[in-house]
């Protein structure tokens, strides 16, 4: 429960850095649709990063290149983010990237909670 907390805060912005290990989120919602996201962080930076979406490459990332797609256009552009962030803190769009924002929601929305004393 505390590696998906500490994730959605990543994802929300609220963690101050990074933190290092390699995350695997899949989603399904009730029309079957799969939303698979890959990221894995060494060294508090990104090494690499993915979305697909039914099996649609929406984004690709190994360490500060990689292809994103515009949704308004369906192509892959070329992007260069900075190590430490997150694609989606410097390429959020709700026209251009929508599938940011069922990744952010999620993150936004995730409550976990200890049910443990120490």
């Amino acid at each position: 429960m505390n590696i998906l907390k500490n994730l959605a805060n990543m994802i929300r912005g609220d963690a101050k850095r990074l933190t290092d290990g390699r995350f695997q989120l899949t989603f399904q919602n009730g029309s079957e649709s799969g939303f698979c996201y890959n990221l894995h962080i060494d060294d508090r930076k990104v090494v690499e990063e993915s979305i697909e979406i039914d099996g649609k490459v929406m984004l690709t990332r190994e360490g500060e290149v990689g292809n994103i797609r515009d949704l308004t256009s369906g192509d892959l552009k070329e992007i260069e983010p900075p190590p430490d962030k997150l694609t989606l803190h410097v390429r959020r769009d709700k026209k251009e990237h929508p599938y940011f924002e069922d990744l952010y929601s999620w993150a936004d929305t995730y409550s976990g909670f200890a049910f443990s004393s120490h």
